[in-house]
């Protein structure tokens, strides 16, 4: 009757509410520029005057100018429920917990992992802890369906047709 049944033992679930949304971007430019000239006049060339000279006047100049710009941007959504099993009770009381699920759908198999380390006290009521209170959470979700399958094909296509493009 006065037991608490949130997770605290080697062996107890949690479920872990993942909320995960990251987003990152960058851009950058570069810009250079180099000019050069040279001119050559000769007064007197093997003791013909300046003004028969003046016509050979040798004269050049260069212009080298390069610019650059780039921006990249990452945006990334994960959301759903996995239960994962406390696998340590660290010395300081928090959990190291681990779980993983396996769906199997028609066309492929879905795998999704997580594991990290949860402070007791952030274990709400029906033992749910949110991902975003996990210290070194690790979520990975994984597929071999046969969209990704495509998907490779798609980029060696690409990388063969870049090399002899039809």
């Amino acid at each position: 009757m006065f037991e608490d049944r949130r997770a605290r033992l080697v062996g107890d679930m949690l479920t872990i509410v993942i909320s995960e949304k990251t987003s990152a971007g960058k851009s950058n430019a570069n810009t250079g520029s180099k000019s050069g000239s040279v001119e050559f006049g000769a007064p007197t060339l093997f003791g013909v005057p300046s003004t028969t000279t003046a016509k050979a006047a040798i004269s050049a100049s260069g212009d080298n100018k390069f610019e650059e710009k780039g921006s990249i941007s990452s945006s990334n959504t994960f959301s759903g429920t996995i239960t994962a099993t406390v696998m340590e009770v660290l010395p300081n009381g928090n959990l190291l917990v681990s779980g993983e699920k396996q769906v199997a759908f028609d066309k492929g198999i879905e795998y999704v992992r997580f594991s990290g380390i949860v402070n007791p006290d952030y274990i709400a009521s029906g033992n749910v802890v949110y991902s975003t209170q996990v210290a070194d959470a690790r979520v990975e979700y994984r597929t071999n369906s046969r969209i990704d399958k495509a998907e490779m094909m798609s980029q060696f296509a690409r990388f063969f047709l870049s090399l002899m493009p039809l």
